[in-house]
């Protein structure tokens, strides 16, 4: 007969083993970026983005999945959402950001999110 669990057991479980391939990414794909969300964390992984749940091989993805999926395609949504919401309600900011890091959409989620590198996380 299987032993049953208490809730908090399988959170604890559940913890463990996300801990378990965050360290595994670390060492396979140092610059991985965890997004931290309100209500769930993602992964921008070139190697093994396809591998997570919340997972995603570009920036560009997962700013996508952010406006057209969470967001309903919501721009001001999104430009409040990475932190726009206080500096100007026309978000001209945001917009002229935008343009700035177009060539580099990991470091704009980096700067507009709660978020930091894998291998930053993990470091050995």
């Amino acid at each position: 007969m299987l032993q049953k669990f208490t809730k908090r057991q399988l959170k604890e479980v559940k913890y463990q083993q996300d801990q378990k391939a965050m360290q595994e990414l670390a060492k396979d794909d140092p610059d991985a970026i965890i997004v931290y969300l309100p209500k769930e964390e993602a992964i921008i992984s070139s190697e093994y983005g396809d591998d997570f749940y919340y997972g995603f091989k570009t920036a560009q993805q997962f700013i996508n999945w952010r406006l057209n999926d969470c967001l309903k395609g919501d721009l001001n949504a999104l430009a409040d959402e990475m932190g726009y919401d206080t500096v100007s309600s026309n978000h001209q900011d945001f917009l002229a950001d935008n343009r700035e890091y177009h060539d580099n959409l990991e470091q704009f989620v980096l700067d507009s999110y709660s978020s930091e590198r894998v291998g930053d996380l993990y470091d050995e």
